[in-house]
């Protein structure tokens, strides 16, 4: 797949790009790649696991800091890639913090990419509907194949 097609600004202006497959085939790899050449072509643009994103979140609890500067940080970027949604487990309050910030960047059309393993359907089962119907609007990359991780590993 070539990257250079995918980081056009005009194409992921409106929503974005939801990459999905099975683990180890390269989702990540190609969401940065994604990203490189955004930022090769003059934009800026910030990588974060969402795992990071929660736990950053938990934090402002326990150190009394405002949940909305680093909120902001996610939502005004200029591109964002939000790797390995479903990758943890997910308390009410973080299903709304996701939402927010598709929401936030869907109405400022701010391009965003979102990897995960997870199928819309299972986002939509596991998680919430409705971040699966945001995420249902993103151009949609299916990735698939072996685990790249685990090949010509000796099974010993």
């Amino acid at each position: 797949m070539n990257a250079k097609k995918f980081a056009n600004p005009t194409l992921l202006r409106d929503a974005g790009m939801f990459i999905t497959g099975p683990v180890g085939v390269g989702k990540t790899h190609f969401a940065c790649a994604v990203l490189f050449e955004w930022l090769a072509s003059g934009h800026r643009g910030i990588f974060r696991p969402w795992s990071a994103l929660y736990s950053a979140l938990r934090d402002c609890y326990v150190t009394r800091t405002s949940e909305r500067a680093l909120l902001e940080e996610y939502v005004d970027a200029e591109f964002l890639v939000l790797d390995d949604l479903g990758a943890a487990s997910f308390s009410d309050f973080e299903v709304r913090m996701t939402l927010h910030i598709l929401d936030s960047r869907l109405v400022q059309l701010r391009p965003t990419v979102v990897t995960s393993h997870w199928t819309l359907e299972q986002i939509a089962e596991k998680m919430d509907a409705r971040i699966a119907s945001r995420l249902a609007g993103f151009q949609r990359i299916e990735m698939s194949g072996a685990d790249r991780r685990l090949e010509g590993r000796d099974e010993n």
